[in-house]
C-alpha cells in the first residue's frame, strides 16, 4: 500500500510521514480538509499518534531553538 500523501495545497503529493508535525497539526484543524478529505485526516491523526508516542522526537521538533539558551 502506498504511503498517504497530502492531496491539496502547497504540499500536495508530499508524504504525510515526511511533513513537519506543526503543519500536520494545522492541517488537521482545517475544515476544508476535514470535510473533503476525511481519509487524509485519518492518516494525519494516525501519524500524529505515532509521533506523540515517540516523545523525544516530537519535543525536539516543537520546542523553539531559543529554549536551549535558558
Amino acid at each position: 500500500m502506498a504511503a498517504p500523501c497530502m492531496p491539496i495545497g502547497k504540499f500536495a503529493g508530499q508524504r504525510i510521514s515526511d511533513m513537519r508535525t506543526t503543519l500536520l497539526l494545522w492541517w488537521s484543524s482545517q475544515d476544508t480538509l476535514r470535510q473533503n478529505y476525511p481519509d487524509t485526516v485519518h492518516a494525519i491523526l494516525a501519524e500524529l499518534r505515532r509521533r506523540f508516542a515517540q516523545g523525544e522526537r516530537i519535543e525536539g521538533e516543537l520546542l523553539p531553538d531559543y529554549c536551549d539558551l535558558a
